[in-house]
């Protein structure tokens, strides 16, 4: 995987409402576009390339070779949905936990753009 550059996009507080701050969510598109800046193309050959699964928090980059076990030495990327920061997750922590558990397990991650 490689390093963000300056150009990725995130969203911001699109304004203050009663105290409360109201988020532009990133869309579909954005957080493809954010995760081939930081992961590359999704179209890799020999079975490299990857897809992004939606769920609540963002997308989980699940690529092409992974099964939904745990992928010793590997690591497992979400594009988050609020903020488009791209985070990196051990191996430890299974897809399953990540897309279920998500506030329980984002601390662990590592930030890779953001």
């Amino acid at each position: 995987m490689t390093r963000a550059g300056a150009g990725v996009q995130r969203a911001h507080p699109a304004s203050l409402r009663d105290g409360k701050v109201t988020w532009n969510l990133i869309t579909s598109d954005e957080a493809h576009r954010i995760a081939t800046e930081v992961i590359g193309p999704a179209a890799a050959g020999d079975g490299q390339g990857w897809h992004l699964e939606e769920f609540s928090a963002g997308w989980l980059v699940r690529e092409d070779w992974m099964s939904w076990d745990r992928v010793r030495g590997g690591s497992f990327c979400v594009v988050e949905r609020a903020a488009g920061r791209v985070l990196a997750f051990p191996s430890s922590i299974s897809p399953d936990r990540i897309t279920t558990e998500y506030d329980e397990v984002a601390d662990r991650a590592s930030v890779l753009s953001g």
